[in-house]
């Protein structure tokens, strides 16, 4: 055998383990949420990085949104609230919130588009769904403290982009209150009525981090499925989600005594 030949059949089998995020939390969103804010003479604030993290799908989303929705800024200086709505604006209904129904995502791109409260009939005839989806839905929304519905019309908890609240820094009470997810779930349950006695068992009964164990809500609740993933970004509490991928032949484990006899 040619010495080349030799150096590939005696060469030993390497096995390689990556880590690779297979779902992106808020560290990378808060990434490019920074640089594309700089790209346009902006600053990006915490609070703009946990919007970003709660309604954009992705951080392709993100990097989207403020490319195309926001102009170059002459002067340095923080990213307003009602400049995430306009951001957000520009993204097509099914680049926001994760996991959500396409009712829901219509009914939220709709009322990031707007600057005036809607009632229920508006909402449905701009958002392209019944009148039925939007009662379906609402409730929750406006429960969890995401919408204001006030004498039957509503508006996104987030800063219009007019001149009497562009400068304001109009968010969700619960970002305001710095609250946990399982509280704003708590709430949002009490305010729907749905505190039933397997409801209040899992906050009773807590799990081993003395906690209640809120994953048996995705069993009960339809809802829980998209608010929780929004809820935990927009209160931080959202990681990263890493597997590691195995690359190579799969190498049996061998005590080091008998590696080295």
């Amino acid at each position: 055998l040619a010495p080349s030949e030799m150096c590939i059949r005696d060469r030993p089998e390497i096995a390689l383990k990556v880590p690779v995020v297979v779902e992106h939390g808020p560290s990378t969103v808060a990434r490019v949420t920074r640089a594309m804010c700089r790209a346009k003479g902006l600053d990006a604030t915490r609070d703009a990085i946990r919007l970003f993290s709660g309604f954009a799908r992705t951080p392709y989303d993100v990097a989207h949104a403020i490319g195309r929705g926001l102009s170059q800024e002459a002067t340095p200086r923080e990213i307003r609230s009602s400049e995430v709505r306009l951001s957000l604006a520009s993204l097509p209904s099914k680049r926001l919130l994760e996991d959500a129904t396409p009712t829901v995502r219509a009914m939220i791109s709709t009322l990031l588009a707007t600057n005036l409260s809607l009632s229920k009939t508006e909402l449905a005839e701009k958002a392209g769904i019944s009148t039925q989806s939007v009662r379906n839905h609402l409730p929750t929304l406006v429960a969890m403290g995401l919408v204001d519905e006030t004498e039957g019309q509503c508006r996104l908890n987030l800063s219009f982009t007019d001149e009497q609240e562009r400068h304001k820094r109009i968010l969700p009470s619960f970002m305001l209150t710095e609250s946990f997810t399982r509280d704003v779930l708590f709430e949002t349950l009490e305010a729907l009525d749905e505190l039933t006695e397997e409801v209040i068992e899992i906050w009773v009964q807590c799990g081993p981090n003395g906690l209640p164990d809120i994953d048996r809500l995705h069993t009960m609740y339809d809802w829980v499925d998209w608010v929780r993933p929004l809820l935990s970004s927009l209160t931080e509490e959202r990681d990263e989600t890493v597997q590691t991928l195995s690359i190579g032949p799969e190498i049996a484990q061998q005590p080091l005594t008998e590696a080295g006899s």
